[in-house]
């Protein structure tokens, strides 16, 4: 099973909604696990096959995953937001 860790900045969004199969009872809940891939959501694990980070990072984070397997979401162009 492939671990995937996303660090999503936004704790009142229902990013649930945007979820295969959503139901408006889950509120913030998550599935974790779809298939053979494990979803770890504002996780503090470091071991982990991907790392997804939308928008910007919560904390600084210790990534134990290669470098090819990092993904960074933005939720604006450069001309509205800088990012470090």
């Amino acid at each position: 099973m492939k671990r995937i860790k996303l660090i999503f900045p936004y704790p009142n969004f229902p990013i649930s909604r945007q979820c295969q199969g959503w139901n408006p009872n889950w509120g913030n809940f998550i599935p974790t696990v779809w298939g053979d891939y494990q979803f770890l959501i504002n996780d503090n694990s470091v071991d982990y096959d991907f790392l997804v980070v939308f928008n910007f990072l919560i904390n600084e984070e210790v990534c134990n995953c290669p470098i090819e397997n990092r993904i960074f979401l933005t939720a604006e162009p450069e001309s509205i937001q800088k990012y470090d």
